[in-house]
């Protein structure tokens, strides 16, 4: 699982990234001051990918269900192990 992170961006898949993928919009979360994107990508094994708009007042809202583009550079993202442990 990727975490949410301020360097994966929505995009559109011909901007400049080093990875740069197309995913679907599972869930959409509003979180004041920005929206929160649960994104699942068949390109990557259906993986789940959450990406912030951190300024949603000016950019479009995206739809369950809709396609959108997802882009990222390398350096730029930490992937952290999903953890076995259960915390009570």
């Amino acid at each position: 699982m990727v975490q949410p992170s301020p360097v994966v961006e929505l995009c559109d898949v011909s901007e400049h990234f080093e990875n740069a993928f197309e995913g679907v919009v599972d869930q959409q979360i509003f979180e004041g001051d920005r929206m929160l994107y649960q994104i699942r990508c068949p390109q990557l094994g259906d993986v789940v990918i959450f990406a912030f708009d951190h300024d949603p007042t000016h950019h479009k809202f995206h739809q369950k269900n809709e396609t959108v583009g997802i882009g990222w550079n390398a350096q730029d993202l930490l992937v952290y192990e999903r953890s076995t442990a259960h915390h009570h």
